[in-house]
């Protein structure tokens, strides 16, 4: 495969150095006028960021450092060599080159056994060096060259843009939506201003429980006074005595419901109510349970 490759240096490195001379076309260099013209000054196109490098062309170094560590020139330097006509391939390392690769593997490589045939010693096997959990979510993605680009085969979403349901805006949805959130908290204050000013009614008036009150002196006269006595029809008519299964709690009975009867049902339940009207409804409720308390006690 390597005897039909007719390029100088290897493809993956001139891949990288078809890159690193695209990049060089924003750098403008400058020579310093030395003797062997080997020094300038690479700047950026109007040196508005104010990046500024050195190259030597004889030591093949620049001041960023990347030339030095990979053997590769970099965008600075590859620039600097443009402006006097130089072949960039006869400035990569030797060891990228294709001569080289042909050599390292011209002779034949022998087949080696597997590890389950290698000879057994007494020595300690090393094992690798203990796990430790990363902190942050793992990355799933494998980490990309800062050349490579993106792969314009992979599938995109099915719905490119996102439309908010609520305000109906192309960038965000509901949950994301400003407007939305704005009225939820302007609906929460309004509610609970709304149940501040109840309480506070509530409070003034006094009234929390129909329970709580306590009837008044005169509807707790009215409340204990006995029930009439039926007139007769003719004074000289004599009353029919009372049967003996209708008893005295009976006949109170009947009062106490008369009483709680009067009171409107549609008003019963309403804390707008008089406190006369509240009194009387409590005192009839608790006649009646004292009287059928009684009325089952003697039977």
């Amino acid at each position: 495969m390597i005897a039909k490759y007719q390029g100088p240096i290897c493809p993956r490195i001139q891949n990288k150095l078809e890159v690193e001379k695209s990049n060089s076309r924003e750098w403008v260099p400058t020579c310093c006028g030395d003797k062997s013209l080997s020094k300038f000054e690479v700047t950026y196109k109007g040196n508005i960021c104010g990046k500024q490098y050195i190259v030597d062309i004889e030591h093949k170094t620049c001041s960023c450092g990347a030339w030095d560590l990979s053997g590769i020139p970099c965008a600075h330097s590859i620039a600097a060599l443009a402006s006097d006509d130089h072949n960039i391939e006869d400035y990569v390392h030797t060891c990228y080159s294709a001569v080289s690769f042909a050599q390292a593997y011209g002779p034949c490589v022998y087949p080696i056994n597997g590890p389950n045939l290698w000879p057994r010693n007494d020595r300690e096997i090393p094992l690798p060096p203990p796990w430790r959990k990363q902190v942050g979510r793992p990355k799933k993605k494998r980490r990309r060259e800062h050349v490579e680009l993106k792969n314009p085969y992979k599938m995109q979403r099915k719905n490119g843009l996102v439309r908010c349901s609520s305000c109906g805006v192309i960038g965000h949805n509901k949950r994301r939506c400003k407007d939305a959130t704005d009225e939820a908290n302007k609906a929460t204050t309004q509610a609970n201003k709304t149940k501040r000013v109840r309480q506070k009614n509530a409070t003034a008036t006094g009234v929390s429980s129909s329970s709580q009150i306590e009837p008044t002196n005169r509807v707790a006269s009215l409340s204990q006074e006995p029930p009439p006595a039926p007139q007769s029809q003719s004074s000289s008519q004599v009353a029919p005595p009372t049967p003996p299964s209708q008893s005295c709690s009976q006949v109170e009975l009947t009062h106490a419901i008369q009483l709680r009867q009067k009171i409107p049902l549609s008003r019963r339940s309403n804390f707008g109510l008089s406190t006369e009207t509240m009194a009387a409804a409590s005192e009839a409720s608790r006649r009646i349970t004292k009287l059928y308390m009684n009325t089952q006690a003697h039977k």
